[in-house]
């Protein structure tokens, strides 16, 4: 009688206590029903950076990895809170898991979300430079045509540079003969980046070194010159995009970027036009076309 009374008195401890469910789909005793976490958008191959949104219905938080490790609920609970949107601006999985703490202990299964960046290396586009000249400096990326004008000047037929004086005779003034003189004009600025530059690409690597010492000097940071394209350059760059989204970033947003503050961590176009602007404020290189 007494064995008898100890199971009876065990099995009611054992239902007081709180369950702590693992499967998706469980329901809770309040009612409220486990759902695994979902993403926005959903996992696949994009050509650009997404910004991914995890929700699931009446969980008291989502918790979600993005190296690999697993995320937990509960006492000890593993991975980062979810509070909003995660940037992906290179291949990754996340890792997610709902947490239910109300009417009790719950979790739902952990998913994973694939997302593969694939974002095309496009090289500047090159242009003949006429009869006899061989191929000319790529137009609309370095500001100077084949033919060796200066866009934003405006060239006569003879070659003459509108505004500047040329001549092949003397001129006289106030009884005073002087000799001719000729326009010279002021060399071409060369653009500090030619080539597009990802993590994980063959870069350049003096080309890299010109960017670092560029974006250690625009953002007054420290950053090491290795011609390395490591993640302080990353982080780098996308503090420059941000600091000049409206030039670089915005224009993205109708081509797929998810927002105009999401930063995609490398030298494409609009980055590359804007670094090229405020390294040689005397380019007159005409906005990129997008996408």
């Amino acid at each position: 009688m007494r064995t008898r009374i100890t199971f009876i008195l065990l099995g009611v401890l054992f239902m007081s206590m709180p369950a702590f469910a693992s499967t998706v789909g469980g329901t809770l005793s309040g009612g409220t029903v486990i759902t695994a976490p979902s993403a926005s958008p959903s996992a696949g191959e994009y050509g650009s950076a997404q910004s991914v949104e995890l929700s699931a219905s009446g969980a008291s938080e989502i918790r979600y990895t993005t190296d690999g490790s697993v995320p937990s609920c509960g006492e000890g609970a593993d991975g980062d809170v979810y509070s909003s949107a995660i940037d992906v601006s290179s291949s990754l999985t996340i890792k997610a898991i709902s947490c239910y703490y109300e009417d009790e202990e719950g979790s739902s299964e952990v998913v994973s979300f694939t997302y593969t960046i694939n974002i095309p290396a496009l090289e500047p586009e090159t242009q003949s430079g006429g009869g006899g000249g061989g191929n000319g400096p790529p137009v609309g990326f370095f500001g100077v045509g084949g033919s060796g004008q200066v866009l934003g000047a405006s060239i006569t037929p003879q070659g003459e540079v509108l505004g500047a004086y040329t001549s092949t005779e003397p001129q006289t003034q106030s009884g005073t003969t002087t000799p001719a003189t000729s326009a010279t004009p002021a060399p071409a600025c060369e653009p500090l980046i030619t080539h597009y530059l990802h993590a994980g690409w063959a870069n350049d690597a003096d080309e890299v070194k010109a960017l670092q010492q560029f974006l250690a000097g625009e953002l007054g940071i420290e950053l090491p010159v290795t011609g390395i394209y490591d993640a302080a350059t990353i982080d780098a760059v996308n503090a420059f995009q941000l600091k000049y989204w409206e030039d670089v970033l915005a224009p993205w947003v109708p081509h797929g970027l998810a927002t105009d503050h999401t930063p995609t961590g490398y030298v494409y176009k609009t980055t590359s036009w804007k670094i090229n602007q405020l390294h040689c404020g005397s380019l007159a290189t005409p906005f990129p076309e997008l996408p």
